[in-house]
């Protein structure tokens, strides 16, 4: 059975230089709250039977991919996202517990958490935000904005971090920017599957949402939609297959 688990090249990177500059224990304390953290998002999507693609382990941090629609239930998405902190924050609470905690594990314990809850791709602090953005605006609009506070938050973090001068961090920052980067380019792409999905598949959903004119750009997550055109109201089912099967239609 092929491994879900990869590890990235960076985290070979400063393995090794942690090894150099007589760090490597404090790097083994924070790969095991990482695994921690990403056990948390594993078993609460197992439960929820998602597909995970694959597991990434980076020297701060992991990331869990999945291979799932984008519009899984809502609640669904949010707890996963949520599940690796908290994973982490009860772990911690039990070393406590039976004293076996120190503080220098407590310091990591603290950091990675508030640097994950952070609102910047792709930390679990932007996946919050971004659902929590989801229930008041459209799809397209809550990834746009979560894509420029993004930039926003790393621009402010290499600004700090100019006058501290940690190669590692300032290595780990740069993988972020790149995955914000490629993010913010993806996001045509993640709104043409939203919408694809919504038009080959049957959802059912409670909400019901009117949009004035055929502006598909204003779909919502857990909505179904009717459009006003021309004093008549169109089912989001008819505006997408006409925008799927013509070449000339426009939203």
């Amino acid at each position: 059975m092929k491994s879900i688990f990869k590890i990235h090249p960076l985290f070979y990177l400063v393995a090794l230089l942690t090894v150099l500059t007589g760090n490597f224990r404090d790097f083994i304390l924070v790969f095991l709250i990482v695994m921690i953290h990403e056990l948390g998002h594993i078993t609460v999507a197992l439960y929820y039977r998602w597909n995970i693609s694959k597991v990434v382990i980076l020297p701060f941090g992991g990331m869990t991919i999945f291979e799932e629609y984008l519009n899984r239930p809502w609640k669904e998405e949010f707890l996963i996202a949520i599940a690796g902190p908290i994973y982490q924050i009860i772990f911690y609470q039990l070393l406590c517990i039976f004293h076996f905690n120190t503080e220098l594990f407590q310091f990591y314990h603290y950091a990675l958490l508030f640097f994950n809850l952070l609102p910047m791709i792709p930390l679990d602090g932007s996946k919050i935000l971004n659902l929590l953005f989801q229930k008041r605006i459209p799809y397209q609009k809550s990834n746009f904005l979560m894509g420029w506070i993004s930039i926003v938050v790393i621009g402010l973090l290499f600004f700090f971090l100019y006058y501290y001068r940690n190669f590692i961090m300032f290595i780990f920052l740069f993988f972020l920017l790149i995955q914000i980067i490629k993010q913010m380019k993806e996001q045509r792409y993640l709104f043409h599957k939203f919408i694809l999905e919504r038009y080959t598949n049957s959802f059912s959903f409670f909400k019901i949402k009117m949009i004035k004119g055929v502006q598909i750009h204003l779909m919502m997550r857990e909505c179904n939609h009717y459009f006003l055109e021309n004093n008549h109201y169109f089912s989001e089912k008819e505006i997408l297959y006409r925008k799927f099967h013509s070449t000339s239609f426009k939203a």
